[in-house]
This record gives structure tokens, sequence and C-alpha cells, in this order.
């Protein structure tokens, strides 16, 4: 009875954390509509800074640091309509970017 109860807390905890997280990502995305999503055919491996995707008729630059390991990712395209700007959502990574191509 005593394992089953610690488990059960344990769980709780566990997802309040995970919650608390998305939140905080969440938090850098408002304003941001989502206007699209795509399928990627290949991986998006290493270090994203200056990466170059072609995304439907989008040509867009990652210009965070950050590093990624997604096979035949699906990438959620957000975009914010006042200041212009882009962010990609891949996997549980949100990543500024720029639009190079439309």
């Amino acid at each position: 009875m005593n394992k089953t109860l610690v488990l059960i807390i344990l769980f709780i905890i566990i997802s309040v954390f995970a919650y608390c997280d998305l939140a905080s990502d969440l938090e850098k995305c408002v304003g941001y509509y989502v206007h699209s999503s795509y399928n990627l055919n290949g991986n998006l491996t290493g270090s994203m800074y200056g990466k170059e995707l072609t995304l439907g008729q989008f040509r867009i630059r990652i210009t965070e640091y950050s590093y990624l390991y997604a096979y035949y990712p699906t990438v959620v395209l957000l975009y914010h309509p006042d200041k212009k700007l882009i962010k990609l959502v891949v996997n549980d990574e949100i990543l500024d970017a720029i639009l190079i191509q439309y």
C-alpha cells in the first residue's frame, strides 16, 4: 500500500514539473499564430543555428543556437503578424527563425 501511494505522489510531482516546463515554453509564443504544419522527409540533426529549411513555399533560416536530433519530424510554423517573426516547433523545441524567401 505504501509503495502505491509513493508511486502516485511521484507521478503527480513529475506531471506538475512537465506542465510547468510546457507553460514556460508556450509563454515565448504569446501573440504568435499557427500558420502551417509540415512533415519533413529527412532528419534534423546537430546544430540548428544557420540551418536553412524549405517548408512548402517558404525558405527559412534558423537563428537560434540549439541542437536537435529529430528523425522525419513534424514542424509547426508559428507566425507573429505585427513583428513579422517566425518560430518553428520541432519535437519539444521552439526555435527562432527568419523568412528568407516567400
